[in-house]
């Protein structure tokens, strides 16, 4: 455009509106134009095919044509600068339907004077300045834009462009394909079209909870594809305007089918492992039921042929040597027994009130009896400010002192075995305890320490491993473990070995001590009582009907539970001893069915079992089992249950 003077073609068939115009233009301080006039259509788009105008100011009502078509013709034949028309018609329709077919601008003459004039011709010219601005600008941004293409289709991922309603502005190539589909195709739709519903859910929402939190969102998900099912992870991030305005999502998402092949394989073999680990577990217990179950007849008898009084020396020095190889014999089972549980972190912990004065008093007189027979002194160092009771299992703290106490008797030659047992902190209805195993014996290297808690790990000289299986230190460790804290070692070769640990402990209610036993039971007050004893082993069957039998009981037997049933029914016995693991029908079928008699179902019942673990007993209680006893049997404790169960006295 000319600097100096806008160059204006004015098409007006009319001389007289021409020279006002001109005149108007001439006057004008705002504009310098230099202007040139024609008086129809066809002269005036000869010049512009010809000449070079910056305006161009036309009229409407011209004789070759009149209104619009005046318009769409020149712009048609010519090539248009900026555009004002004139007309003398005031319909704004006219006026709309002539600044949509491309005028800057709409006159109406007679309502035209000079400063309208020339505002009218220099906005217009800016605007169409504008317009050419903007289409550079357009221009600029589609050469961006297909920059921007070509880089998402070259990105080996899949990529896309969302607004906030979870429409794809854009997709790159791999994603179409991979849905078998095209870019065109998924713009403008939502993921509804593509995928099945209930991942279309899913991936809305995580579009949802991207431009809510303005965080990016990471996700695993399974996409369905033309080559079938394919696992991608998802990268989703919120698109924010410069106000913060949230405008919509863009998203990435790159193939890790390798990925997780690697990770199924890893739990094939995980699995694997601990379908293994449970064989395992199931095979060890099945070995401890099966063993048990002979130990059940031996340790019985051997505890019944101990109470006749006319046994010789030298018959009573042989059932001794038959209990305690048969006790050391069960050791070992169970140590094996919870080492499976422990594997198979299926050791669980039944927390009771423990009279803690007692509860260590027993365990002194079982250590000193050992220490004693090595010419060892066993010392009790125990705290003055002890709780009266607290809560523990009992039995498992019980295995874990005996065990490291007897390790330090059995390492000891001469000199002392110490327990202490002290608190090192209390809080409210809790304390702290810590229980100090020492000993003067042969100690430990670095090295043996190392391997200490190790399974099936015994670090002594081949002299004294007699007698163990390298389980208890690893046992009694995982149960500290469970208990929540940790055997603590410290030792040096020759100078003796210490052994720590603190429990935090529940405070239990105070107790008094039980009274002591007055003896082995002869007989019990009252009316003759019937029992009936059902086991699939005979042995088993026979140590409890010599026992029952010699304190004055009727004594019944049967070999399953259905046999079982059917003696009930006809006998109604007043205690019924029940195995659980029988062929016909097992211990558990049986009570139920007994519960479910009403004849039958006020019979107290103790059940037994080769499987000692807590899951076995809950599941006898839950059954209708009025109390529950692991084999082999101790028969005083099967007597105390008894006489519990029957409200007895007994006569000692």
């Amino acid at each position: 455009m000319n600097t100096d003077r806008i160059r204006l073609l004015l098409i007006e068939d009319c001389a007289a509106d021409a020279r006002l115009i001109r005149l108007m233009l001439e006057e004008s301080t705002a504009l310098r134009t230099q202007c040139r006039w024609v008086d129809n259509l066809t002269e005036g788009i000869e010049l512009l095919r010809t000449s070079t105008f910056d305006v161009v100011l036309l009229d409407l009502g011209l004789p070759e044509s009149t209104g619009l078509d005046t318009l769409t013709r020149l712009c048609r034949e010519s090539s248009v600068p900026t555009l004002v028309v004139m007309s003398g018609s005031s319909d704004e329709e006219v006026a709309l339907r002539a600044l949509q077919a491309g005028a800057q601008d709409y006159l109406i003459k007679g309502q035209v004077d000079r400063a309208t004039l020339a505002r009218s011709i220099r906005y217009a010219i800016g605007r169409t300045q504008a317009e050419i601005a903007l289409r550079a600008r357009t221009d600029e941004q589609r050469q961006q834009a297909k920059y921007l293409r070509t880089l998402i289709d070259l990105l080996p991922m899949f990529a896309w462009l969302k607004d906030t309603q979870s429409r794809y502005l854009t997709v790159n190539q791999a994603i179409a394909a991979a849905l078998g589909t095209s870019v065109v195709r998924m713009e403008g739709r939502c993921d509804d079209d593509f995928r099945p519903p209930e991942l279309a859910r899913s991936s809305r929402a995580d579009d949802v909870q991207v431009m809510t939190s303005l965080r990016r969102k990471t996700v695993e998900e399974s996409l369905a594809t033309v080559d079938g099912e394919v696992w991608v992870e998802t990268y989703k991030v919120p698109v924010l305007d410069e106000d913060g305005t949230v405008l919509g999502t863009v998203g990435v998402a790159r193939d890790i089918r390798e990925r997780k092949a690697a990770e199924a394989a890893h739990q094939a073999a995980l699995a694997e492992a601990e379908r293994l680990a449970r064989q395992r577990s199931a095979f060890l217990a099945q070995m401890s039921h099966e063993l048990r179950t002979p130990l059940n007849g031996i340790l019985g008898f051997a505890q019944l042929l101990q109470q006749d009084k006319g046994m010789n020396e030298r018959q009573t020095r042989g059932l001794k040597i038959i209990r305690e190889s048969g006790q050391h014999l069960l050791t070992l089972i169970n140590d094996i027994l919870d080492l499976a549980r422990i594997d198979a972190a299926k050791v669980e912990l039944n927390p009771t009130d423990i009279a803690l004065q007692g509860f260590l008093a027993v365990l002194a007189d079982i250590v000193r009896v050992k220490a004693e027979e090595k010419s060892l002194l066993f010392v009790q160092e125990l705290a003055p400010d002890l709780p009266a009771s607290v809560r523990a299992d009992e039995k498992r703290l019980r295995q874990v002192l005996l065990n490291l106490l007897s390790n330090a008797v059995k390492f000891t030659d001469s000199g002392t075995v110490v327990l202490g047992v002290s608190v090192v902190g209390r809080s409210p209805g809790a304390a702290s305890l810590r229980f100090d195993i020492r000993d003067s014996g042969i100690g430990m290297t670095t090295a043996q320490q190392e391997r200490l808690f190790k399974p099936f790990e015994q670090v002594s000289e081949p002299g004294r491993r007699e007698g163990g299986t390298g389980l208890g230190l690893a046992i009694s460790r995982e149960l500290v473990l469970l208990m929540g804290s940790d055997i603590a070692v410290s030792s040096e070769a020759g100078c003796g070995t210490r052994f720590w640990f603190d429990l935090e402990l529940p405070l239990g209610a105070d107790e008094r001590p039980e009274a002591t036993s007055p003896g082995s039971p002869t007989g019990y007050a009252g009316r003759r009582r019937s029992v009936l004893v059902v086991d699939d082993v005979p042995q088993n069957r026979a140590v409890l009907v010599d026992s029952l039998g010699a304190l004055g009981f009727d004594v019944a037997e049967a070999g399953d539970g259905r046999q079982a049933l059917a003696w009930a029914e006809r006998a109604r016995p007043d205690l019924i001893v029940m195995d659980m693991t029988m062929p016909v029908m097992d211990g558990l079928e049986a009570i139920r069915r007994i519960r479910q008699t009403p004849a039958l179902a006020a019979i107290p019942i103790l059940a037994s079992s080769g499987s000692t673990n807590r899951e076995t007993e809950r599941v006898c209680i839950e059954s209708g089992a009025n109390e529950f006893l692991p084999k082999p049997l101790d028969l005083d404790a099967f007597l105390v249950c008894t006489g519990r169960l029957l409200s007895l006295t007994w006569i000692y």
